[in-house]
């Protein structure tokens, strides 16, 4: 689920709405509350979270990067990275943001999307400081 655009957060929110728009009418028309319509409502309000519950589930044990294993290379180019099936490489004109969280660093490319890179095995191999030199050098926030 996106949250990046209000149609996708109006569409993540619909149940949880719906129930409450529901619960409101129910105790604005002072109608009767049942034990099935209390469950009714708790399904809706849960329901977006067990959805996202579902797709990280789905992407976890069968994403398709699943058992993939990438070798990052960075220089003035950017990031490349490379596995036994593709290759890619992303300039630093396109990463918007560095930023260190939770033992990653996370090389922003949009709004809410980042490349996630363990930074304990960055440091440890003596290439966090080089990357984010090379960030700053290139202008890149937050680097």
């Amino acid at each position: 689920m996106s949250f990046q655009t209000p149609w996708g957060a109006l569409t993540f929110l619909a149940f949880p709405l719906a129930a409450l728009a529901l619960l409101s009418l129910y105790w604005y028309q002072g109608l009767p509350i049942s034990g099935l319509f209390v469950v009714s409502i708790a399904a809706a309000m849960s329901f977006p979270l067990l959805l996202q519950a579902c797709f990280a589930i789905a992407v976890h044990f069968f994403g398709m990067h699943k058992d993939r294993t990438y070798q990052y290379h960075f220089g003035d180019f950017g990031l490349r990275a490379c596995s036994d099936v593709e290759e890619w490489t992303q300039s630093w004109k396109a990463i918007t943001r560095v930023k260190r969280q939770g033992g990653f660093l996370l090389l922003f490319f949009s709004r809410g999307r980042a490349h996630c890179l363990p930074s304990r095995q960055l440091q440890q191999q003596g290439a966090l400081e080089p990357i984010l030199s090379l960030a700053r050098a290139h202008g890149v926030r937050g680097a």
